[in-house]
């Protein structure tokens, strides 16, 4: 089992450390605690990561001038 501080878990994402804090406040995000130090479970950051994917839009191609408003037929699909 690999665990990351905040800075770790926010510098792997490409996110602010107050970022990942807000998520664990709001419980988004499950948390080790030893002492006073919190840390993350990698496992459950990348669970976090996949729960969260949206897939890309498959359909016709969208260009500069189209009058289609909106994105009917947009499909999530859960990762497998």
């Amino acid at each position: 089992m690999e665990l990351l501080n905040v800075q770790e878990a926010a510098r792997e994402l490409k996110l602010s450390p107050h970022t990942i804090r807000a998520w664990i406040y709001q419980k988004r995000l499950p948390l080790v605690r030893l002492g006073r130090r919190v840390l993350l479970r990698r496992q459950d950051v990348e669970e976090f990561v996949n729960k969260n994917l949206i897939e890309a839009y498959e359909g016709k191609q969208r260009g500069v001038g189209s009058q289609d408003k909106g994105w009917p037929g947009l499909r999530y699909k859960p990762l497998p």
